[in-house]
């Protein structure tokens, strides 16, 4: 028996993977519309479709009517995949500043709390006084709401002071103050 022995060669190819790139996140105007530029591929798919123009193209016009996170998945000529995602905010017209003139923090979940209301509101410093001029609540939350608790007793029904400042998504400062009124 002999020992028989054969070379040979093989060649491997590796396909370079594409880049995906959606661009940079950016910010629209509820109504208004962005081109998205995406790149990196030989073919395109945008999901969700939602609000495209064609999500099938690299540069969908996007008309999203709420903040929406798109990803991007590029295919290069070898069939190889690669995603990106970008975020396109919808800013909604932020509107007037509300600061109800009565509450009643009573558990019907109607009017039970007392704050600063506006959806565009990034910044607050609110502080609510009693008719003696005691701070009974303050916060800095832009959410922040007065359950009509102080210490965890409940605040006499009466007239209460407030004073507001913030800012908003935009860099608006706004800044108020007034009385309002807890009914028991």
């Amino acid at each position: 028996m002999g020992a028989c022995t054969d070379i040979d060669s093989i060649t491997v190819v590796i396909n370079p993977s594409p880049t995906a790139d959606a661009g940079p996140d950016t910010s629209i105007t509820e109504g208004e519309s962005v081109q998205l530029n995406g790149s990196g591929g030989t073919t395109y798919f945008w999901t969700p479709a939602e609000g495209l123009s064609d999500p099938y193209t690299a540069n969908p016009l996007c008309t999203a009517g709420d903040t929406t996170i798109y990803i991007l998945t590029v295919t290069n000529e070898f069939g190889c995949t690669d995603t990106d995602t970008i975020i396109v905010r919808v800013d909604g017209d932020c509107g007037n500043i509300y600061v109800p003139n009565a509450f009643s923090p009573n558990g019907d979940t109607k009017n039970d709390v007392f704050g600063v209301m506006n959806r565009c509101l990034e910044t607050l410093d609110l502080k609510v006084y009693n008719q003696w001029g005691n701070l009974v609540f303050e916060t800095t939350d832009p959410n922040g709401r007065w359950d009509g608790n102080v210490g965890g007793t409940m605040a006499e029904s009466g007239i209460y002071s407030y004073w507001f400042n913030g800012t908003l998504r935009d860099g608006t400062t706004v800044n108020g103050q007034g009385n309002f009124v807890l009914i028991r």
